[in-house]
């Protein structure tokens, strides 16, 4: 029996009109635990404003009790001398170190008000422009291999500077750097300046907090990857022709970025081994408060901080893995109970392992208020010019051997190549599975927010990780 379009049609709508209103419904959810207001917040415990505050106000009252704190912390400060740490204070630095700690973990909940807003804001404005594509339900295409052809001569220039003065010899002048005098200077002196205990776990903390951007834009690719792939699926459809536009542009921002910055970055980095490497010594007080052989309790936290970053990274993979599952199945199948796929039910079984949530579970035991205080008390005996000088240390190590790397210089003149053979096949035709792209593009607007708050807040999640505020710079989010 021949399909009645009418039925078929009706049927369809309905599907639409429902993927809108699930959108709508969604859109006015952000809305509302955006704006939520409690009539009287100074009642609520900071533990508690994540769930009892909206995100907006979330920030305000965090902004406040920070403001509030460092006013006491500059009161205190003043009647103490001109001093860096709490044991440089004598018998008053207690006081100081209490305000000192607090301040940790305001930092972190300012920072996680701060993701949440930018979350927030994010998706509401991605979900009501999705939403007015659901209620649409079409999209124009646009070609643009004429436009790659125009953008020849920019990718023409940029090859041509990688051959001249004085990127042509900055992969080896990079090498030079990345294992010259000056970086052997600037880490012999941060060995004299940190213990070894206290300065493993903030370079381990500066790889961490670098991890949540990174995964954060891993899970963002996966979904512009699915998205796009949908495309050649429906023959080159226009979402590919915009994802390979996309491509093509972000592949000649890189090498643009490679040829204007490169240079600047290298003798920055050779500038700042210097620097550390002339950093003061530090005084008697400080010299002892730091001595890790009174400090036996804080190696210890160290050590257990270590096994709650590594349990909490194992949980967050296997959770990345079900929500990647999650995209797959309804990629496939926009219509279908994604928890159902035999692929969900597999990583939501790993996710719940006790062999992965035990591990965590001991992990967050063990790193108890107690043994947090000691590795705090013990952080906040470090100067903060030290820490600036580590950091500094970590970026500019980085970046030589970034540079350093001929093979990865290599990569972003292929990308621009392949991304512009990409381009130039893309093809216009009709969006043929509309429906499915919209469900994978309201994942891909959730994925979009995070990502991008987790970029806007990185400067600040970075200094929190590296100087272990709060509960070793983590939001509850992140634990």
């Amino acid at each position: 029996m021949a399909t009645n379009l009418h039925d078929r049609a009706v049927t369809q709508r309905t599907k639409y009109g429902d993927l809108a209103d699930a959108i709508r419904q969604q859109l006015g959810d952000v809305r509302a635990r955006r704006d939520l207001q409690h009539p009287d917040p100074d009642s609520v415990a900071p533990s508690d404003w994540p769930s009892r505050l909206g995100s907006v106000q979330h920030l305000r009252v965090a902004r406040q009790a920070l403001a509030a704190n460092d006013t006491a912390i500059a009161q205190a400060r003043a009647g103490l001398g001109a001093v860096d740490t709490p044991a440089e204070a004598g018998a008053g630095g207690s006081a100081l170190a209490d305000l000192l700690v607090i301040r940790g973990g305001l930092v972190v909940s300012e920072r996680y008000a701060a993701e949440r807003v930018a979350t927030d804001e994010a998706l509401i404005a991605s979900l009501g422009a999705l939403l007015g594509r659901a209620d649409a339900a079409a999209a124009d295409a646009t070609a643009h291999v004429g436009w790659a052809q125009v953008q020849q001569d920019a990718v023409d220039r940029l090859k041509a500077a990688l051959t001249a003065p004085p990127l042509d010899t900055i992969v080896a002048d990079a090498a030079a750097v990345e294992g010259g005098a000056d970086l052997t200077a600037a880490d012999t002196k941060l060995d004299a300046l940190l213990p070894t205990a206290l300065r493993t776990r903030a370079e381990a903390r500066i790889v961490e907090a670098r991890a949540v951007e990174t995964d954060a834009e891993r899970q963002l690719d996966k979904a512009e990857s699915t998205y796009s792939d949908r495309g050649e699926v429906s023959h080159k459809i226009d979402t590919e022709v915009a994802a390979a536009t996309t491509a093509f542009t972000d592949a000649v921002a890189k090498l643009e970025a490679y040829v204007s910055r490169s240079p600047g970055r290298l003798a920055s980095a050779r500038d700042a081994f210097i620097a550390v490497a002339a950093h003061p010594a530090l005084t008697a007080a400080q010299s002892a408060a730091l001595d890790a052989t009174h400090r036996a309790d804080a190696v210890d936290a160290a050590t257990k901080e270590s096994d709650l970053a590594t349990a909490t990274a194992a949980v967050a993979a296997a959770q990345a893995a079900v929500d990647d599952a999650l995209l797959t199945a309804l990629d496939a199948d926009p219509d279908a109970d994604p928890e159902a796929d035999a692929n969900v039910v597999a990583a939501r079984a790993a996710l719940a392992d006790a062999g992965l949530q035990t591990p965590l579970t001991n992990a967050r035991d063990a790193y108890d208020t107690a043994t947090r205080d000691a590795l705090d008390r013990w952080e906040v005996e470090v100067p903060p010019s030290v820490w600036d000088a580590l950091a500094a240390f970590a970026t500019a190590k980085d970046a030589a051997t970034e540079l350093a790397d001929g093979g990865a210089r290599n990569v972003l003149v292929t990308a621009v190549d392949q991304s512009c053979d990409d381009l130039a096949a893309a093809l216009d035709v009709r969006d043929s599975r509309r429906r499915g792209d919209l469900v994978v593009a309201r994942l891909l607007a959730e994925r979009t927010a995070v990502e991008r708050a987790a970029a806007a807040t990185a400067t600040a999640r970075n200094a929190a990780y590296l100087r272990g505020d709060g509960p070793s710079g983590r939001t509850p989010a992140e634990l």
